[in-house]
């Protein structure tokens, strides 16, 4: 039994250290005017300085994912400045991935309380 521990311990070990974790990362949101907790939302991830979320004079620049693209079916084109936040969203996906490509990413983001985790 004690030559199994190491094999299955190691195994263990390796799975865990494969799967990559859940991270926060510090985003600029364009946030839906109703987000019932719980749901989940089509969003737009883009790289920083990008045109995802327009941006007000001396909000900062933030890679940015844009959850209020749309509303009732209908393509919103200018989220308000009152509901754009500079918030640390939780990305279970490859975020540098997504953070490098030229364009915008699609992920699927669930709103917690006050967290949002964003899958790819």
């Amino acid at each position: 039994m004690k030559i199994l521990r190491q094999p299955v311990l190691f195994g263990a070990l390796f799975l865990s250290a494969c799967h990559k974790q859940p991270q926060y990362h510090h985003v600029l949101i364009a946030y839906p005017e109703q987000w019932t907790d719980g749901d989940r939302r089509p969003c737009f991830f883009g790289p920083m300085g990008g045109l995802t979320v327009m941006r007000e004079a001396g909000q900062p620049d933030l890679p940015q994912l844009d959850c209020d693209r749309f509303v009732e079916g209908e393509l919103v084109h200018r989220t308000p400045a009152e509901r754009i936040y500079a918030i640390d969203a939780f990305f279970d996906g490859d975020y540098s991935v997504a953070l490098a490509a030229k364009g915008e990413t699609p992920w699927t983001c669930l709103r917690k309380g006050d967290r949002i985790t964003c899958k790819p």
